[in-house]
Parts: structure tokens; C-alpha cells; sequence
């Protein structure tokens, strides 16, 4: 025996036409669209926190990876007495370091940038390098590139050697500022996926809550179905499936939305051209994993109406 339903709800959302008819009238636009924007708004905080959070991993990873293995020797062009030194004297104390960086086995690069070159690195955020070097007395600056592994030793033999020679020069390994920043951003990153994790269990104690009603809702077609001799494994697959479809709506709704967002925020950041923010690079797995989650959202709600279900028919006599 089966509970029919006016035609003119057959295409109603929660309703399956021709062979896939349920037994249980699940047309309560209300409730189908709690349940679809719930599972909606859920997928769009889960993938803008999962964007976030691998937007800082790599943010990060960039930052270790292109300062491995590298340091950088600031050379003043001013002597202690606070006099600027002639252009000659500037390369002279120049080659003298990057005889005693030649010296070195274990270091595979050198490149000196002058005070010119510093001018133009800085010339974005101070303006035209030419009234830089006018107003700023900028170091000339030598980064060294040295092999894997080598800098824990190399480090403390190059200080000693710069130190001789010019004794106002500086060894920068970046390691102080570089690990405070890794902190913060690991910080933020364990934040974001918090979050993600955090909207995952909403996600379940909703989605539980609201199966939990709609069955009481229900709960005299239960009774009868139970009476005719309806499997509960029978009844918790007519749950699941309009579970699915929900879940399917509302999941893809979030899914476009979170997409819409993520490209509005990269277009916005690129327009204001500040290239020490991280762009939204969606590509490759990380593309792949945040269609994953839509669907991760899909078989949490099946799965979760499935227990609920299942655990309420078991308290029913």
C-alpha cells in the first residue's frame, strides 16, 4: 500500500515521479528548503575555509622552499662614521667578499645586487629608484646560494669571514623573521580547517535534527508501514534517497557560490596589485579536493540520515 499524493505535487521537490514514487510524503517545500539551504550554506563556509587554509599551506611552502638553502650578505655603503663611500670603494669591499664567498666548496651561487638594483626591488612600494638613492643610502646586498644541508655549518664559518673583512656587514639567514611568519601562517591554516572541521559536525547535528523531525512529523505513516510489514532497511532508503537529492541541490548551490566568491576575492586582490598577498591558485589537486568536498557533504548527509533513521525506527514499538 502506498500513501499517494496529488498529481499536482508529483514535481514537487522531495517528490519522485513514475517508478521511484515514495511511500512517504515528502513534499514539504518548508522543510526541503531548511534542508537544502543548511546543507548549501555548509558546503560554502567548508570550501571558503578549505581554500583558505590551502591557500596558506602554499603561501607558506613558497616562502620555505625560496629561502632553503639561502642567505643574504648586506654590505653598507656608508662607512661608521656615517660618510658615504665612493663607488669604488663600494666594489672594492664587493669583490673582496665575493673572493672569500668563491673560497667556499658548498656554496652554488652568487649574485650581487648593487645599490641601484636595491633602488629598483623597492621602487613599488618608495617610488622612482633615482630620488631613492637621492634620500636613502641603500646596501648593496650579495645572496648566496648554498648546497642542501650545508648552511647549518657554512653559516657561522661565512659570518666569521665577512666580519674580518668588512666589519660592518651583516649575514642575514632570514630564519628569525621566516620562522615567525611560518608560525602566523600555520596558525591561520590550523584555523581555517578548524573551521571546516567545526562546519562538518554542524553539519551532522542539523541534518540529524532534521530527519529526527521530519519522522515525527511523519510518525503515523510509520506506524503503518511498520504494520504492513515494511523493513526498516526498507523505510531508511526512502529517507537516504530523498536525503541525496537535497543534499545534491544544496551542495551544488554552495559549490557555485564558493566559486563565485573565490573568483570576486582573487579578481579584487589582483586589482590592487599588492604582490605580497597569496593568490587564489585553484589548480591541479587543489582544484580536485575542493570538489571533493560537495560530495564528502553529500555522503555525510546520506550517512547521517541513514544512523538517525534507523536509531529512531529502533525506538518506535
Amino acid at each position: 500500500m502506498k500513501l499517494s499524493l496529488p498529481n499536482r505535487n508529483l514535481k514537487r521537490l522531495g517528490i519522485a515521479i513514475e517508478k521511484r514514487e515514495y511511500d512517504l510524503p515528502f513534499n514539504d517545500d518548508r522543510a526541503n528548503r531548511f534542508l537544502m539551504l543548511l546543507i548549501g550554506l555548509m558546503t560554502y563556509l567548508a570550501l571558503l575555509s578549505a581554500a583558505g587554509g590551502m591557500v596558506l599551506s602554499g603561501m607558506a611552502n613558497r616562502w620555505t622552499s625560496g629561502l632553503a638553502d639561502r642567505l643574504t650578505i648586506e654590505v653598507p655603503t656608508m662607512d661608521a662614521n656615517g660618510l658615504k663611500l665612493s663607488v669604488d670603494q663600494q666594489q672594492s669591499r664587493l669583490n673582496i667578499l665575493e673572493g672569500l664567498l668563491k673560497g667556499e666548496g658548498e656554496i652554488l651561487e652568487i649574485h650581487i645586487q648593487h645599490p641601484n638594483d636595491v633602488a629598483k626591488l623597492v621602487e613599488p612600494w618608495l617610488g622612482n629608484s633615482e630620488s631613492i638613492l637621492d634620500q636613502v643610502p641603500l646596501p648593496a646586498l650579495i645572496g648566496v646560494t648554498t648546497k642542501p644541508g650545508a648552511e647549518a655549518t657554512l653559516v657561522p664559518r661565512i659570518q666569521q669571514a665577512v666580519t674580518t673583512a668588512v666589519p660592518d656587514a651583516r649575514v642575514e639567514t632570514h630564519q628569525s623573521w621566516l620562522n615567525d611568519l611560518l608560525r602566523l601562517t600555520g596558525t591561520l591554516s590550523f584555523t581555517a580547517y578548524l573551521i571546516g572541521f567545526i562546519t562538518a559536525i554542524t553539519t551532522i547535528s542539523a541534518v540529524a535534527g532534521a530527519v529526527r523531525a521530519r519522522m515525527a512529523a511523519h510518525h503515523e505513516q510509520l506506524e503503518i508501514l511498520h504494520l504492513i510489514g515494511a523493513a526498516d532497511e526498507y523505510i531508511t532508503r526512502q529517507f537516504q534517497k530523498h536525503a541525496l537529492q537535497l543534499s545534491f541541490f544544496g551542495s551544488a548551490a554552495g559549490f557555485v557560490a564558493a566559486m563565485l566568491t573565490l573568483a570576486f576575492i582573487d579578481s579584487l586582490s589582483g586589482s590592487m596589485d599588492m604582490t605580497l598577498l597569496p593568490t587564489l591558485v585553484l589548480s591541479g589537486w587543489t582544484f580536485f579536493f575542493l570538489i571533493l568536498i560537495p560530495v564528502v557533504g553529500c555522503i555525510i548527509t546520506v550517512f547521517t540520515t541513514r544512523i538517525t533513521v534507523l536509531q529512531s525506527l529502533a525506538e518506535m514499538p
